[in-house]
């Protein structure tokens, strides 16, 4: 089975041109859809899981990325389960960020609030670019809708959803999310024992 999703992932990698320093590990197999000019670029040592088999906590979620005429980038060291990132004009994730199984990433509204423009083909939709930092961590199920920065070092707790940006070293949740409490400095066990 792990042969069959490598050799059907790099088939779809092939397909839509995707651009990556080294080639992710994918654990089950992972679906892309592209509407018109979008890209997709990916560092090294980035590591995929899709399906129920590739983690569970995520249902039977396969991951996925879709991208109109936007761009996906996903930095070095980053880790993504049963997740779907949505772009229309940006997604970027940075390096050694950890995204928690059946989270969504969206950079658009993809529906108006008019009727009006709803049946003229959605005419009319906002769109706003999404930036994850550096060594960001987001819990399982978590929603970050268009325009939304998550600064480097932040901590956004589970099942939240993300209406408005989000400082560095800052820990969220809720629906919609809001602030719990600044990340305390890490104390290191010598610090400890000399203090003793």
């Amino acid at each position: 089975m792990k042969f069959l999703d490598n050799y059907f992932n790099r088939k779809i990698f092939s397909r839509y041109h995707v651009e990556y320093e080294e080639f992710p590990r994918i654990n089950g197999r992972i679906m892309m859809r592209r509407d018109a000019t979008g890209r997709i670029r990916i560092g090294k040592n980035v590591r995929i899981n899709s399906g129920y088999e590739a983690n569970p906590v995520g249902g039977l979620r396969t991951a996925l990325m879709s991208m109109a005429e936007g761009i996906i980038e996903i930095g070095s060291h980053t880790g993504i389960s049963n997740t779907g990132i949505f772009a229309r004009t940006s997604v970027t994730i940075g390096e050694y960020v950890y995204i928690g199984a059946g989270c969504n990433i969206y950079d658009s509204n993809f529906h108006s609030i008019y009727h009006t423009e709803r049946i003229n083909r959605n005419s009319g939709v906002k769109t706003a670019p999404v930036r994850i930092g550096d060594r960001v961590f987001i819990g399982a199920h978590c929603i970050i809708l268009k325009g939304v920065t998550i600064g480097a070092d932040s901590v956004i707790a589970a099942g939240s959803v993300l209406v408005k940006s989000v400082p560095e070293k800052e820990i969220w949740g809720g629906n919609p999310a809001r602030f719990i409490s600044k990340i305390p400095e890490l104390i290191k066990e010598d610090e400890v024992k000399n203090a003793n």
